[in-house]
C-alpha cells in the first residue's frame, strides 16, 4: 500500500503546472473580446479588464515568484510611470508593482487609477506591491 502512495505521489509531482487561466477558455475569450471590441469602438473607454475570482486566483500563483518591474517613488504616479508601467505590461502581460510611501489611501488610488489609465486588472494588492494583468492583445 505503501508503493501506490508513493507512486500517486510522484505521478502527482511530475505532472506539468499551467497557469489555467480562465480567460483562456472559450468564455472568457469572447467576454474578453467584447471588451476589446468596445474599447475600439469607444463605446467605453476607460473600462478595466474584469477576471473570475478563478482567473484572479491563477493569476495571484503565477505572480507569486515575480519581482517588480515597476516602482513608482515618493512623487507618485506620473506620466513616465505611466508608460513604463504600459511598456511593462505589454512585454510580460502581468506584473508586480512597487509603491512607496505609507498612506493606503493613496496606493488604492494609485492603483484604480493605473488600471483606469492602462486598461488592465487589478489582480492583488499586498502591503506597497500591486499585481496587474492585462493581455497582450488588450492593449
Amino acid at each position: 500500500m505503501n508503493q501506490r502512495t508513493n507512486a500517486g505521489s510522484k505521478r502527482a509531482s511530475t505532472r506539468k503546472k499551467t497557469l489555467g487561466n480562465q480567460a483562456e477558455t472559450p468564455q472568457g475569450r469572447a467576454r474578453n473580446a467584447l471588451i476589446i471590441d468596445r474599447q475600439l469602438d469607444g463605446d467605453n473607454p476607460g473600462v478595466a479588464l474584469i477576471l473570475s475570482a478563478a482567473e484572479r486566483k491563477s493569476l495571484k500563483a503565477a505572480a507569486h515568484h515575480l519581482n517588480p518591474v515597476v516602482i513608482i517613488g515618493q512623487e507618485g504616479l506620473s506620466e513616465a510611470v505611466i508608460r513604463e508601467t504600459d511598456r511593462s505590461l505589454r512585454a510580460h502581460e502581468l506584473i508586480k508593482v512597487r509603491v512607496a510611501g505609507d498612506d493606503r489611501e493613496t496606493r488604492q488610488a494609485i492603483l484604480e487609477a493605473l488600471c483606469e489609465a492602462l486598461n488592465c486588472a487589478a489582480v492583488q494588492s499586498i502591503g506597497k506591491l500591486l499585481v496587474l494583468y492585462r493581455p497582450k492583445d488588450y492593449s
